[in-house]
């Protein structure tokens, strides 16, 4: 329960700290269980970075794991400050961000490279949240480009998946099963209905994508693809200060002029990756206007961007991280998302969803028996959330298109970000734009005083 009740059609009650809106759990916020225990398992998701952190930065498993977990526990700030979004990595930036850290060698040398590239990020996200020019961004873009970049996300999370070599190489069958059951729930008409009449139905879809991924936990032993978990039990051997003492600025220094030259290019990409990013999040959000018209949500992409760099500034001065501290876990924002449609009922705010998640995933981070038993399906749990990303970014992107223009200008700019890249994808947007989109009156979001308010 909440000490403070929202009244119907207002927003969840806050404390103001200028941009920020502070909501404390229990106090501003229920506890939604469901988004709880979904957050126990998909820490599973948030240990598959263990092979980004151990092949980037030559950091020992256990670091990693402490590193990770501290990581988790600093999502608790966007729901805390105001965000209705969950945070997460700049997902699609991760290969990107391997190849450019592989041009350095292994050492201090590799780890001034991530360096350089986080506190760019840091920089970038503080101007334009600090300025509010992060309104004016997502603001100014016509629909055909941002349903370009949703569209290009959507199609570049999926092949990562499926391409021959992807993710789901030697994992197909636990693949498609956590797959599968996450659509049908999330998704499938057909059970959206049954679930109307069946509270066990109703049940198992409040949990998420949990329901696939422990049935690929039990899958995928069976049919050779994964091993059965073998339970620890305790608490992870907390080694970030092992960290600090070997990549923070403290120990190897701050990174050479050079290295912030070079992570430039780098930096612009993964920037276009994030507003990707900013504008799911803000689709996401006004997607469920029509059925909770009980709550005023607030989105300010002036204060996720000042979070996100936060979290980016405190990684990159004590422990860079490689996937990076993005404004999005896409995924999960429609797991919670699809509940939270259900009625107030079913979830009384979509803050208090992301609130509990948070919390209950930097409890489960340092549980040695969640990690333990988590680590033959983190793969697979990384897969599903890929796949229902793909499937959200690519449906939302097709209601955004109205006229043939604008399809036309998607479609080409995605095929272009998902297999040339960003910059790419940007160009041919931007150039398709002004050559045949521009004919056309394009709808943009307005964004008024820094708020988008849905609802």
């Amino acid at each position: 329960m909440a000490f403070l009740k929202r009244e119907e059609g207002a927003v969840q009650p806050y404390i103001p700290l200028g941009v920020f809106q502070m909501r404390l759990p229990f106090v501003h916020l229920k506890w939604e269980w469901p988004e709880a225990i979904q957050a126990v398992f998909l820490n599973a998701v948030a240990f598959g970075a263990l092979p980004v952190l151990t092949e980037c930065l030559g950091l020992p498993y256990e670091v990693c794991i402490s590193m990770i977990a501290l990581q988790t526990m600093l999502y608790i700030l966007h729901p805390l400050f105001g965000d209705p979004c969950m945070p997460g990595w700049i997902t699609p930036a991760i290969p990107l961000t391997l190849a450019f850290a592989a041009g350095f060698e292994p050492g201090p040398d590799r780890i001034h490279a991530v360096m350089a590239l986080q506190y760019s990020m840091a920089f970038i996200f503080f101007f334009l949240g600090i300025t509010g020019l992060a309104n004016k961004v997502v603001a100014i873009v016509p629909s055909s480009l941002r349903a370009g970049i949703l569209l290009g996300a959507g199609i570049a999370a999926m092949v990562s998946v499926i391409q021959p070599g992807g993710r789901m190489d030697g994992k197909v069958i636990s693949a498609m099963v956590a797959t599968f059951v996450s659509y049908m729930l999330f998704f499938s008409a057909v059970y959206q209905r049954a679930m109307k009449k069946n509270r066990i139905l109703q049940a198992i879809a409040n949990l998420g994508m949990v329901p696939g991924i422990a049935l690929a936990l039990i899958v995928g032993p069976l049919v050779g693809e994964l091993q059965f978990p073998a339970i620890e039990w305790g608490f992870i051997d907390w080694k970030f200060g092992e960290a600090i003492r070997q990549c923070s600025v403290f120990a190897i220094g701050f990174p050479p002029i050079e290295y912030f030259i070079k992570a430039l290019p780098m930096t612009i990409a993964a920037y276009i990756i994030a507003y990707g990013d900013f504008v799911f999040a803000e689709t996401v959000v006004r997607d469920a206007d029509h059925v909770r018209t009980d709550e005023k949500v607030a989105f300010n992409p002036a204060r996720s961007n000042l979070i996100s760099g936060f979290r980016n500034l405190f990684f990159a001065t004590l422990a860079p991280y490689p996937t990076l501290c993005g404004p999005l876990w896409g995924g999960v924002q429609i797991s919670i998302t699809e509940r939270y449609k259900q009625g107030r009922k079913q979830m009384d705010s979509v803050h208090s969803g992301i609130m509990s998640f948070s919390i209950a995933m930097a409890i489960g981070s340092i549980l040695l028996p969640i990690v333990s038993g988590m680590k033959p399906v983190m793969p697979i749990a990384y897969i599903a959330t890929l796949t229902i990303q793909a499937y959200g970014c690519c449906y939302m992107a097709m209601q955004m298109l109205k006229t043939r223009e604008d399809m036309g200008v998607a479609s080409c700019m995605a095929l272009f970000l998902a297999f040339k890249g960003a910059m790419w994808g940007l160009a041919a947007g931007i150039i398709l734009y002004f050559a045949i989109g521009i004919v056309k009156h394009e709808n943009t979001v307005k964004i008024e005083s820094g708020e988008s308010v849905s609802g």
